[in-house]
């Protein structure tokens, strides 16, 4: 929310300012980030004072004419590269989110999803393999759940993950089974 976050705290979710001093240096907490928090109760003030040095870090080009980078998210273990069966596999697109991925620090899992709809989910996991390398290359579908236990060992406790893709693959059905499931 610009200059006012919420904050997890060991007990609870807390609103918190961003210093003007870390403002002015143009540091500014994203998802993800490890904060220092000054907690005056007695002036009912919290304020993020710092920001703790991020492991990995996913960024994009900020947009407009310069050459700034946007911080997304920091501190991610895993980066699931969602696509989807038929039209939407594109290799150089994958190649293109791998690049962000292994710049990010995180590690790559590629989700083929909507295998349901595929002739030869096999051949679509092989193309990919043949540009990914070692990169694990999951199949499911969202939708009739089919595939999702093979997430758990990328899903552990005090881990992060994230998923990034085009429009239309899936990610909020996606996210949507794995909460049902739990």
């Amino acid at each position: 929310h610009k200059t006012v976050c919420e904050v997890l705290t060991s007990d609870s979710f807390v609103r918190a300012g961003v210093s003007g001093a870390l403002l002015k240096i143009g540091k500014q907490p994203v998802v993800g980030d490890f904060v220092v928090l000054l907690d005056q109760p007695e002036l009912g003030s919290r304020m993020i004072v710092n920001i703790l040095p991020r492991k990995s870090c996913l960024s994009r080009g900020a947009p407009g004419d310069g050459s700034e980078e946007q911080v997304i998210a920091a501190n991610l273990d895993t980066i699931f590269i969602v696509t989807s069966a038929g039209k939407d596999l594109n290799l150089r697109r994958l190649e293109r989110y791998l690049t962000i991925v292994y710049s990010s620090g995180a590690k790559p899992v590629i989700l083929l999803n909507k295998i349901d709809l595929a002739d030869d989910p096999a051949l679509m996991t092989e193309k990919i393999k043949s540009i990914t390398g070692d990169v694990p290359v999951i199949t499911l579908s969202a939708l009739s759940k089919e595939g999702l236990d093979a997430l758990s060992p990328y899903l552990k406790p005090d881990e992060t993950a994230a998923l990034i893709g085009s429009s239309g693959v899936g990610k909020s059905t996606l996210i949507n089974a794995l909460f049902d499931k739990a």
